[in-house]
């Protein structure tokens, strides 16, 4: 039988070099379990609190939907950033100063 004799709807079948009916391929791109769901409770509670909706999303999914552990994260992440970018002004002035 080949893909063209299957009964309409029937999802194909793939063969190996054994020439064995093996199942499609599964893409891990495709994977829900790599992006949970977040409870729009959850979500509104950090936005509330003044964190963006990317911030916030990405907060409860680090911290599996628990509000308080996300805004600590939302918390800690924007200081590690501003020390980061301290960190980068600081070295461009250093550098300036080095030039002149």
């Amino acid at each position: 039988m080949s893909i063209h004799d299957a009964p309409p709807n029937t999802p194909p079948t793939y063969t190996t070099h054994n020439h064995l009916p093996q199942p499609p391929p599964t893409h891990t791109s495709h994977n829900h379990n790599l992006h949970p769901q977040v409870s729009d409770e959850a979500l509104i509670q950090l936005l509330q609190l003044g964190f963006s909706h990317k911030e916030a999303t990405r907060a409860l999914r680090f911290n599996e939907g628990d509000v308080q552990r996300a805004a600590a994260f939302c918390v800690e992440t924007r200081q590690q950033q501003a020390a980061r970018r301290e960190q980068e002004r600081e070295h461009r002035v250093k550098r300036r100063k080095q030039m002149q």
